[in-house]
């Protein structure tokens, strides 16, 4: 496995998401590669800014997550620049965007955090990580038993609003971000029904960070179209917080221990949660969460 990054020119393409592209970008440059990012988006600018800086030689090495809003002429660049690495991560699932698939004969090393991905399409599988934000932060100061950050999905606004009216006398803090302009759109019967449970402006990751380690239990309501395990999930990991998910598949990763993870059935039968609140948390083995962490991933990505 590498020491470093010491000598690596690295082009990073990445859509924005939540600002983890930022911290990937961070702790590459604080491991001794040389990085630029450019952000993935719609646009026409974007793909003569891709252009240049394949050709320029200045790089060795292409690292794209997700690869959202690349055209064919973005991969016929990719194809014929001369980076010697071309690593492409996933981090949906194909069943979300077949058109990863067209992809793939462009990179050289393809991984994804999607096991059934992986073993159908013959990847190679690496799950998410979590960040140095996540690590060493208060856990004693316990001010909710349940708490939940993440974006808008219906799923997880039917849970939240069933937890809220079998639970009220536990401590909930559950909040979903949606943009003012999805609200107005197609959402604004969601925020008549249950205001408080929205967010409109999106916190910072150390003002998640903090609040989730404010709670004994995280909630994590997996998008049905996928398996791989969420951020969220192994942020909880990194927290040493109990974790409660719709994610079966959460069970067969070396971290699983049913006395720090609950499995709930959508919103069908949420019973068992009032017993699993009261469980003591188990500690995990140091070598196991350090495998989940920021710098793990990168040295096995670019291994």
């Amino acid at each position: 496995m590498k020491e470093s990054f010491k000598g690596e020119r690295i082009l990073f393409l990445s859509p924005a998401f939540f600002g983890y592209e930022n911290l990937i970008l961070d702790k590459l440059r604080e491991m001794g590669a040389y990085v630029e990012l450019i952000i993935l988006h719609p646009g026409e600018n974007l793909h003569s800014q891709i252009k240049s800086k394949l050709h320029s030689g200045i790089f060795n090495c292409l690292f794209v997550i997700k690869g959202e809003y690349l055209s064919r002429e973005d991969l016929e660049n990719i194809q014929n620049s001369k980076c010697d690495r071309k690593i492409l991560y996933l981090y949906d699932s194909i069943k979300r965007y077949p058109i990863t698939t067209e992809y793939f004969p462009y990179f050289n090393k393809i991984y994804t955090f999607e096991k059934e991905d992986a073993e159908k399409y013959g990847l190679d599988f690496r799950p998410l990580f979590y960040s140095n934000t996540y690590v060493g932060l208060d856990k004693t100061d316990i001010q909710y038993d349940i708490a939940s950050i993440s974006s808008f999905y219906f799923e997880r606004f039917e849970i939240f609003k069933k937890l809220r009216i079998e639970y009220p006398k536990l401590k909930l803090k559950l909040k979903l971000y949606s943009s003012v302009r999805d609200i107005i759109k197609n959402r604004w019967k969601y925020v008549i029904q249950n205001p408080n449970l929205f967010l409109y402006k999106k916190l910072s990751q150390s003002d998640v960070a903090m609040l989730l380690a404010s709670s004994n239990c995280i909630l994590d309501i997996q998008n049905n179209k996928q398996n791989g395990l969420t951020i969220r999930t192994i942020e909880t990991l990194a927290l040493q917080r109990k974790l409660i998910t719709t994610n079966k598949t959460v069970a067969k990763y070396d971290f699983y221990n049913p006395k720090n993870i609950l499995i709930i059935n959508d919103n069908k039968n949420l019973s068992s949660i009032s017993s699993f609140i009261n469980i003591p948390y188990e500690p995990v083995d140091s070598s196991i969460i350090y495998k989940y962490s920021l710098s793990s991933f990168l040295f096995e990505i670019f291994e």
